[in-house]
């Protein structure tokens, strides 16, 4: 199954887990690319729809009020829900307990990719302008595919390799563990619906 997992699953699913954030940044705004969305979607895709739903809801909940705002880009809550429930129902199989927190970095690490790739978008309008200045024509489907097209194929990237290679390194760091400290991660993983459910709350409350 790992290599099945590893040359045909693991890419495909890459590839739609990019596919649906790019709805939070390049295209569509259809809410695609929420965790709440991602994670059951996922979840049932691997046959484990109630993890993915819970660690969507979690990452929903947690990444509620987090926007981007000038420089400041939020943790990825797609690509932190999709990599978490990969790494939950995929062969690795680790606990809910370690898979939030390697899902979280996961979402951290796409927002460098984000951030690289505003760089880059930045670069491609200024070009546009120029071409537009000198009356010349912008090729805009070329635009597009270096724009939005390379930005999924990095994410998508991103998301195969930290499957893949988180996988195995935390589930070997959890063998290194004791049990208390293993304990410890799972009463902390059953305090985060309580946590995220504060933050909802919270969202809600401002709104009024």
């Amino acid at each position: 199954m790992s290599i099945g997992w590893h040359l045909l699953t693991l890419p495909a699913l890459s590839v739609c887990a990019a596919a649906m954030e790019a709805d939070a940044v390049c295209v569509g705004q259809w809410m695609l690319s929420r965790p709440i969305i991602v994670g059951p979607l996922f979840g049932a895709a691997l046959g484990a729809p109630f993890a993915g739903a819970a660690l969507g809801a979690v990452f929903e909940a947690i990444s509620l009020e987090a926007a981007p705002v000038g420089s400041f880009i939020p943790m990825n809550g797609a690509v932190a829900a999709a990599c978490a429930v990969m790494l939950s129902a995929g062969p690795d199989m680790l606990p809910p307990a370690a898979a939030l927190p390697a899902g979280w970095a996961a979402g951290l690490a796409a927002t460098r990719v984000e951030k690289i790739f505003r760089d880059h978008r930045a670069r491609l309008s200024a070009e546009a302008a120029a071409l537009l200045e000198e009356g010349r024509g912008v090729p805009w489907s070329s635009f597009l595919i270096r724009s939005a097209g390379g930005y999924a194929a990095a994410v998508a990237a991103l998301i195969y390799l930290a499957v893949a290679a988180l996988g195995p390194a935390v589930g070997g760091l959890l063998d290194l563990l004791p049990a208390a400290a293993r304990m410890g991660m799972t009463t902390a993983f059953n305090w985060a619906p309580w946590l995220a459910l504060g933050i909802l709350m919270h969202s809600l409350a401002r709104g009024k």
